[in-house]
């Protein structure tokens, strides 16, 4: 199941987001859960465990997903598109941007699955490695 992310799921969040290529300090957790413009939103098992988080940031006519990731041992299961999806419907009929490691195929391949287009890359972003910009247009 997929709700919004409360400040209750901080650790949890972290706990994910502290195993990716990406993480994110508990500060910068705490902040984008409190944030007015981030959408954020929590996959959860049939336990209530948070299992999956995705924050999508709205701006005006645009949208940033910032983050998206599953906890390592629900990957797989088809989880990261079902919370990509939700921010896609967050973010209505914005486009969306997003800059992704170019080692993490399997993430690359879901969001083209979803409309997403590469569309530039930034030289060194993640500490030596490229991220290739991509968008989903309106």
């Amino acid at each position: 199941m997929i709700r919004k992310a409360e400040l209750s799921d901080l650790n949890a969040i972290y706990e994910i987001l502290s195993k990716t290529d990406d993480p994110w300090t508990v500060g910068v957790v705490e902040s984008e859960l409190k944030s007015e413009s981030s959408k954020a939103f929590v996959y959860v098992d049939d336990e209530g465990a948070v299992q999956g988080f995705v924050d999508i940031k709205i701006l005006y006519d645009e949208a940033d997903l910032m983050h998206i990731a599953v906890s390592e041992e629900m990957r797989g299961q088809g989880i990261g598109a079902k919370l990509l999806a939700k921010a896609i419907e967050e973010a209505q009929d914005k486009a969306i941007a997003l800059e992704v490691r170019q080692s993490n195929f399997k993430a690359i391949n879901l969001y083209e699955k979803y409309d997403f287009l590469r569309e530039g890359t930034r030289k060194n972003y993640y500490h030596g490695e490229d991220a290739v910009l991509m968008w989903r247009r309106k």
